[in-house]
This record gives C-alpha cells, sequence and structure tokens, in this order.
C-alpha cells in the first residue's frame, strides 16, 4: 500500500508540475504578447505625436503664408495705385506737351531783322 500511495503522490505531484508549467507557458505566452502590444501602442502612440506635430507645423506654416499673402496683397493695391496715379500724370504731362507744341506750331514765325554792323560801316563813309 506504501507503494501505491507512492506512485499516487508521484502522479499528483507530476500533474501538479505539468499544470504549473503550463500556466508558466501560458503566463510567458500572456507577458510576451503583452509586451508585443505594448510595443505597438507606444509605436502608434508616436505615430500619431508625430502626425499632430506635423499637422500643427502645417497650420502654422498656412497661417504664415496668410500673413505673406495679406501684406502682398496690401502692396500690389499700393502698387497699382502708384501705377494709376502715374499713367494719370503721365497722360497729363503728354497732353500738355501736345498743346504746347501746337501753340507752338501755331504762333508765325517772324524773319530775323538783319542788325547793321556799325564799325564797318563808319569805316567805310569816312574814306
Amino acid at each position: 500500500m506504501i507503494y501505491v500511495n507512492y506512485i499516487g503522490n508521484t502522479l499528483i505531484l507530476i500533474g501538479a508540475g505539468v499544470i504549473v508549467v503550463a500556466l508558466a507557458i501560458f503566463a510567458i505566452a500572456v507577458i510576451r504578447r503583452n509586451s508585443r502590444l505594448e510595443r505597438e501602442k507606444k509605436r502608434r502612440v508616436y505615430e500619431l505625436e508625430s502626425a499632430i506635430a506635423a499637422a500643427k507645423a502645417l497650420k502654422e506654416q498656412r497661417e504664415r503664408l496668410q500673413e505673406t499673402n495679406t501684406v502682398l496683397s496690401e502692396s500690389l493695391t499700393r502698387a497699382s495705385q502708384d501705377y494709376n496715379l502715374l499713367a494719370r500724370e503721365h497722360r497729363e504731362l503728354e497732353a500738355r506737351t501736345i498743346a504746347l507744341q501746337k501753340t507752338l506750331e501755331a504762333q508765325p514765325t517772324a524773319p530775323k531783322r538783319a542788325v547793321p554792323k556799325r564799325g564797318t560801316q563808319a569805316a567805310q563813309e569816312g574814306v
């Protein structure tokens, strides 16, 4: 009977050992899976943070470009106004020039009077 008890106890111990080994293998598998999931989660969080940072940078760049666009639009408006003013002044000056040319062309030109040379006439009369 002692022999049977010994075999029974051994079988119980072997069964318990098998259960412990199975639980250990299961625990290792769960820990590894959890570790892999944690790494994947960290990678996804990093990707998400990178995407958020990139979106923020793009938003800031868009705002800078909008400000630049506003400044350039205002400069273009001022330049257009200056150009229109200069064009108007140019047209006015051109009209004045044409009017002056027409006035000068319309004035009669008088022949130049010949002025006698006094020094040579007196010398010839005295001879």
